[in-house]
C-alpha cells in the first residue's frame, strides 16, 4: 500500500507541474510549486498572484490533496464508481 500511495503521490506532482508547464512556466517552477502545494509547505518561487487562475486551481487542488491525504479520495472515488456500476448494471 505504501507502493500505491508513493506512486498516486508523485503522479499527482507530475500532472500538476505538466499543467503548470503548459501555461509557460520552467519545468523547475513547476515541479517546485507543485511538491510544496501538495506536501502544504507554503514556499513558492512564482508569486502567486501573478498565476494564471488554472494555475492557482491545480495548486488549491494539490494543497487539498496533501492536506487530506491522497488515499481517502482514492478511496471515495472508487466507491462512488462501484455505486455507479452498480446502478448502471441494474438498468
Amino acid at each position: 500500500i505504501i507502493l500505491i500511495f508513493t506512486f498516486i503521490y508523485f503522479g499527482v506532482i507530475l500532472l500538476s507541474s505538466l499543467v503548470l508547464m503548459m501555461l509557460g512556466y520552467s519545468s523547475l517552477e513547476s515541479v517546485f510549486m507543485s511538491a510544496s502545494a501538495e506536501g502544504t509547505v507554503g514556499l513558492s518561487v512564482i508569486e502567486p498572484s501573478s498565476l494564471h487562475p488554472l494555475g492557482k486551481i491545480v495548486l488549491m487542488l494539490n494543497m487539498l490533496l496533501g492536506r487530506l491525504e491522497i488515499l481517502p479520495f482514492v478511496t471515495v472515488g472508487y466507491v462512488l464508481y462501484t455505486e455507479f456500476v452498480k446502478r448502471k448494471q441494474v438498468i
